[in-house]
């Protein structure tokens, strides 16, 4: 499951707005964006021709995992995807887990990892 962030304070959904915000500014690439979305909750930001794209990720099940594991998937990631360079980060987010555990993933053209390049399919 993947949702694209849409910066809006609406009625009902300010406390989870305000876990955005704080998981989002984790990135150095939210700043800029950080005080016109706390003066308006985002209803003035354009985002259409900015670089980045801010998104959560929910795991929906494991992939070759017995079921005494011990890992879970409960929480979901806090995205950001570079549209320049293809390269996604991403922190963790379960309440009953270790905070802010990081994801980096990159492109590379190293001869032993194979060729790679900035183009996703998002389903």
């Amino acid at each position: 499951m993947l949702q694209i962030i849409l910066f809006l304070l609406a009625s009902g959904r300010h406390r989870e707005a305000e876990d955005d915000v704080r998981h989002w500014s984790k990135f150095p690439s939210f700043t800029p964006l950080l005080s016109q979305i706390e003066a308006d909750g985002g209803k003035s930001v354009e985002l259409s021709n900015y670089p980045y794209i801010f998104m959560r990720w929910k795991e929906q099940y494991f992939v070759n995992v017995g079921v005494d594991c011990g890992l879970t998937i409960a929480g979901f990631y806090y995205v950001c995807f570079s549209c320049s360079d293809g390269s996604i980060s991403g922190f963790y987010y379960d309440p009953n887990s270790s905070p802010f555990q990081k994801l980096e993933l990159k492109c590379t053209n190293e001869k032993q990892s194979g060729f790679t390049f900035s183009s996703y399919e998002l389903q």
